[in-house]
């Protein structure tokens, strides 16, 4: 609906703008005059965009599980995902549980638009996630990333740590899917990091369902922008129960899950 509502604002403002200049002559002059309108149309577009981003958390409560919340913020970033002109599909959306059933989603972590495509992915439900403490400091977006419920943690701080798998165990119990991701900082790559296997807490703690997500070619987002548009793509595994990781411990847990997205990476660079 935002995205709709974006494109309409734009040329609302191009053709108020062309009536102004009397832009309606078949000349270069009108020309130029129409392209200044479609620039102004956009400049003052976003600028509604800005205001309507700065507002919304002050105006609405903070609720990890108010839907309406989330769905305002989906506007925002599907609208983000159009600009980025990333196309991302999407696979395994039948290994997911009701939409109603929390689980700990984890993931590999390539760019800051992986959460974009998870939560546009998954727009059913209140996606929430341990992100790292800069990006609740973020003009604008930081103040929606706070609203939406998303919960902060200082990479480099062990005590920081704890209290976000401590603060996400409680979200997850409220009844929040809750996203992690294991390695701690992005790729830029289709290569993987380490896992940190402490991440794993956030689920053997409540001995919650894990879904396993592979992401793919995110760090691309950019490249040729914007005159190409580029595929990214995500898979969904199916759930882990708690009674398949019942007794191991955190690194096995770890190292499993790092091997199954190392090998959807290897089937999608061979697709």
């Amino acid at each position: 609906m935002l995205t709709v509502l974006f494109f309409l604002s734009v040329a609302i403002f191009t053709v108020l703008f062309a009536f102004i200049f009397n832009a309606f002559e078949l000349s270069l002059i009108a020309l130029f005059l129409w392209v200044a309108s479609l620039l102004i149309g956009v400049i003052i577009s976003i600028l509604i965009l800005f205001a309507f981003v700065w507002t919304v958390p002050k105006v609405r409560r903070k609720d990890p599980l108010d839907m309406t919340n989330h769905r305002l913020g989906l506007s925002l970033m599907r609208l983000l995902i159009r600009g980025l002109r990333l196309k991302v599909d999407v696979s395994g959306k039948e290994h997911l549980p009701p939409p109603e059933e929390p689980f700990i989603l984890i993931s590999n972590h390539q760019t800051v638009y992986d959460i974009l495509a998870l939560k546009v992915a998954l727009s059913d439900r209140p996606l929430l996630f341990i992100a790292k403490k800069e990006i609740f400091s973020w003009p604008l977006v930081g103040n929606m990333t706070d609203l939406l419920g998303n919960v902060p943690i200082e990479r480099e701080s062990d005590r920081s740590a704890a209290k976000a798998i401590l603060e996400g165990i409680k979200r997850y119990k409220d009844g929040a899917p809750v996203s992690i991701f294991p390695e701690g900082h992005r790729t830029s790559s289709n290569e993987m990091l380490p896992f940190r296997a402490g991440a794993f807490k956030l689920a053997m703690k409540p001995k919650a369902p894990i879904i396993v997500a592979t992401l793919f070619d995110f760090y691309k987002t950019w490249k040729g922008w914007p005159f190409r548009r580029n595929r990214a793509r995500i898979h969904f595994h199916p759930p882990i129960k708690p009674s398949e990781y019942e007794g191991m411990t955190t690194q096995a847990l770890s190292d499993e899950v790092r091997a199954t997205i190392s090998a959807q990476i290897e089937r999608f660079r061979n697709t």
